[in-house]
């Protein structure tokens, strides 16, 4: 069988979206094989455009090249395009609302961790890039300070752009225990392969928890449009909880005690301690995630989490209500830490992302396939 050459030009564990974007990558590189793909990772343009039929970017290799200036980007993507088949710029950005406008019309393909579901959105003004954002500044007039207001004009003008977006993969998919963060440092500097063990050691759901809550977050962003939620639950939190930082270890054994971690938004709708949380064991509470597409998608309103509406108008009563009906906790909790353990470490894990992976080639060759043909007319 002949495979099809991936090349992959990441910085790869420079950052934690990074880390996150190759690690099902390498992890998984025997199935992906199996399946019919030579994967290869490299930060060098010269390796990345050496004979590909694919070419996956991740955007963050280029944020620290002139701290990102489009020209250069663009007069890179230009040169990539010559030398490969076919081109993918990878967004690995957290918020599901922002986009690198100027990047949309010069690549086919743009792949994207989460995505608005409703495509259209992409057309209109969002202020601060992020659709809470948006929506704390139209409700609660929230605004941010000069020299850091973003989303004031639409991301996208032509329609036609929008089928090039397409989601990829979210950020879940490494190792986000205890000490996962040690052994990614540990790679980064030695390079072997066994410290990316994805056999994370999950807490039990069941085990004993004698705390109802955590709040353990940051609350210090740029713009105010972004850090106005997580203020607004800390502050409904404020005479009941503590929610200064802890230590990784505390932070941790924290976790393991509590039945209901609450996790607002922050830079985007998902956050690492999303995945702490599952992995904790404990009930992950979440502002309603209904208006973005993801994968893995480990965010299910009753199903895989708490969800509760962004005017936080209830969220005390929600949270009584679940607190008070333990089995119900326990039960969704559980089902969260199943769906992440099998798409993370499950005996089949890799064989679901090689699936996974191929459903996106084949939808990149026929959107590919589709654009040429339309050129040639």
């Amino acid at each position: 069988m002949s495979l099809l050459k991936v090349r992959v030009l990441s910085d790869g564990f420079d950052a934690p979206n990074a880390q996150a974007f190759v690690y099902p990558l390498i992890m998984h590189r025997e199935q992906l094989r199996e399946s019919g793909y030579d994967i290869q990772i490299t930060d060098q343009i010269s390796d990345a455009i050496s004979g590909s039929d694919l070419l996956f970017l991740d955007a963050r290799h280029f944020s620290g090249r002139r701290k990102g200036e489009v020209d250069y980007i663009l007069e890179q993507i230009d040169r990539l395009k010559t030398s490969c088949a076919t081109l993918i710029w990878c967004d690995t950005t957290d918020s599901a609302g922002f986009l690198h406008e100027e990047i949309l019309p010069n690549v086919p393909v743009y792949l994207k961790n989460q995505v608005l579901s409703d495509r259209q959105l992409y057309l209109k003004p969002i202020y601060g890039r992020r659709l809470f954002a948006d929506y704390y500044h139209r409700k609660q007039g929230v605004r941010d300070a000069e020299g850091t207001e973003i989303g004031v004009t639409a991301q996208i003008q032509n329609p036609e752009l929008l089928s090039r977006i397409q989601v990829g993969w979210n950020s879940s998919l490494a190792n986000y225990s205890k000490h996962g963060l040690m052994r990614t440092r540990l790679y980064r500097r030695l390079g072997w392969q066994w410290l990316l063990s994805n056999q994370v050691r999950f807490h039990s759901p069941g085990a004993e928890r004698n705390l109802d809550l955590s709040l353990r977050m940051s609350f210090n962003y740029a713009r105010d449009s972004v850090a106005w939620q997580r203020r607004a639950v800390r502050d409904l939190y404020k005479n009941d909880i503590p929610n200064d930082r802890l230590k990784r270890t505390e932070y941790f054994r924290e976790l393991e005690r509590s039945r209901l971690v609450l996790c607002p938004f922050g830079w985007g709708e998902i956050d690492y301690r999303d995945y702490e949380t599952i992995i904790s064991g404990a009930l992950l509470a979440k502002p309603d995630m209904s208006h973005m597409e993801t994968w893995p998608n480990l965010f299910r309103a009753n199903e895989t989490m708490m969800s509760f509406d962004w005017d936080l108008q209830s969220l005390r009563e929600q949270v009584g209500e679940w607190l008070g009906d333990k089995e119900r906790c326990e039960t969704v909790a559980r089902k969260a830490q199943q769906e992440y353990q099998r798409h993370l470490c499950g005996p089949d894990s890799g064989w679901i992302f090689a699936d996974r992976f191929t459903k996106i080639v084949n939808e990149i060759h026929k959107m590919t396939a589709g654009e040429g043909q339309a050129n040639a007319k």
